[in-house]
């Protein structure tokens, strides 16, 4: 069994780059999980997945049920999908800072604009 966050995974610590100072957040909330239930040899696969409007639900071959929060972190649970939190920290205003932040506006308004289609990012 490994114990997993639901909401607020806070990976800061596991990084090397001032998160703060980027503008990223080093926050990540679950939206899905993939359960496996027998051996490495044969076995029966589900899934937990999260609606946008905050309700969580269990998929199991044909069928679809609603489930909550006390039924997600198991045994079973197999992948873990996260999505970062957006920032709520400024960038640094250094010069070296805005000059690379000024040159990636376009790619910054694409990746917010993706964030709310729920794409999912992973750090640099």
């Amino acid at each position: 069994m490994v114990s997993f966050p639901i909401d607020g995974l806070d990976i800061a610590e596991h990084v090397k780059m001032d998160c703060a100072a980027e503008g990223i957040s080093p926050v990540y909330d679950l939206f899905g999980i993939t359960n496996h239930y027998g051996s490495l040899n044969g076995g029966h696969y589900t899934a937990f997945c999260k609606n946008i409007d905050g309700s969580w639900y269990h998929f199991n071959d044909s069928s679809v049920s609603d489930a909550n929060n006390k039924e997600l972190v198991t045994s079973a649970a197999y992948i873990l999908f996260y999505r970062r939190r957006k920032s709520s920290v400024a960038p640094c205003s250094n010069s070296s800072a805005s000059s690379t932040k000024a040159g990636s506006t376009q790619d910054t308004q694409e990746e917010e604009k993706s964030a709310d289609e729920g794409f999912i990012y992973s750090l640099d």
